[in-house]
C-alpha cells in the first residue's frame, strides 16, 4: 500500500477547509492529521483497517476526505 503525495497534500487541504468554515475544534483536526501523518509513513502497521475505521468514527465531519483518499490508496495499490 503507498500514499500518494498529491493524495495526501488534497487530504489535507480538505480538512483544513473543513475544519475551518465548520468550527471544528483545531486538537480534533490536529489529531486527525497526525494520525494520517502516522499511517502515511507506517502503511504496514497492523491494524491499519481498524485504525482507520476508528477515524471513520471519530472524525466524522472528515469522513468524505477520508473516503477520497482511502480509495485512491486502495486503487492505487
Amino acid at each position: 500500500m503507498r500514499f500518494e503525495a498529491v493524495d495526501v497534500e488534497a487530504f489535507y487541504q480538505s480538512i483544513a477547509n473543513i475544519a475551518a468554515y465548520n468550527n471544528i475544534d483545531f486538537n480534533d483536526y490536529q489529531q486527525l492529521r497526525a494520525q494520517v501523518a502516522e499511517l502515511v509513513k507506517h502503511p504496514e502497521q497492523p491494524g491499519f483497517v481498524d485504525i482507520v475505521e476508528g477515524m471513520y468514527e471519530k472524525y466524522s465531519w472528515a469522513v468524505k476526505p477520508l473516503a477520497a483518499l482511502f480509495s485512491a490508496v486502495c486503487a492505487g495499490s
